[in-house]
C-alpha cells in the first residue's frame, strides 16, 4: 500500500485531506458499524517492488529531516 506521509492513513475519519470540499474535519467521521472487512493481498513484481523501495527511502529520508 502506499499513501502519502502528509495525510494520515485514519479508519473512520478524515484528518487529513478531506475527501471532498464539501467535507468539514469534524463532520467527517464515521459513526456506524463496520461488520468486516476483507482484504485482498496479491504479490507484488518487480516494478511494484521497486516503486515501493523508492517510495520506503523517500519515507525515512523526510522522517529523518523532522528529527
Amino acid at each position: 500500500m502506499l499513501y502519502s506521509l502528509d495525510d494520515a492513513a485514519n479508519v473512520g475519519i478524515d484528518e487529513g485531506t478531506p475527501v471532498t470540499e464539501d467535507d468539514k474535519p469534524a463532520a467527517s467521521g464515521f459513526t456506524g458499524t463496520i461488520l468486516m472487512i476483507k482484504a485482498d493481498v496479491k504479490e507484488m513484481g518487480a516494478g511494484g517492488k521497486a516503486e515501493a523501495s523508492k517510495v520506503n527511502a523517500e519515507a525515512a529520508k523526510e522522517i529523518r529531516a523532522t528529527r
